[in-house]
């Protein structure tokens, strides 16, 4: 879901916190990783009454507010390890906890995200930023 880009819209935010045990208001600022498109999930470990998950994944960079897209250590792999643990509820099964303001999405995922932006703002510096980081992106 994340990987997709789901939760940059409002609407898809607002679908995915049900996923929750706690709400989450849409941040003002959401952090954008773009990460490699071979991610795993692992299988389930069990922690008192929790099952924890891991995701685990490359991170390529990041897309800033300005739509540029900032490298991740030029050339050195990062790789993140982000652990969630699903818990039973009256409502049933739910990550515990509120949605993480990082928003995980794939290398095609940031390119359908950026032309989407760009070609909806009226912002030229939008556009231009955009326009670069696509360039930047396509190597991925």
């Amino acid at each position: 879901m994340d990987a997709e880009g789901a939760r940059l819209s409002p609407k898809g935010w607002e679908k995915a916190d049900v996923m929750f045990t706690h709400k989450t208001v849409v941040p003002a600022q959401k952090v954008i990783i773009v990460i490699a498109a071979h991610y795993g999930v692992s299988g389930a470990s069990t922690n008192g009454d929790a099952n924890e998950f891991e995701m685990g994944c490359e991170e390529l960079g990041r897309i800033d507010r300005s739509l540029h897209f900032l490298p991740a250590n030029h050339g050195v792999e990062t790789r993140s390890l982000v652990r969630y643990s699903v818990v039973a509820t009256p409502a049933g099964w739910r990550i515990e906890g509120t949605q993480p303001a990082e928003v995980r999405i794939t290398p095609s995922t940031a390119d359908i995200y950026l032309r989407h932006v760009r070609d909806e703002t009226k912002n030229q510096t939008l556009k231009a930023n955009a326009e670069k980081s696509l360039k930047v992106l396509a190597s991925y």
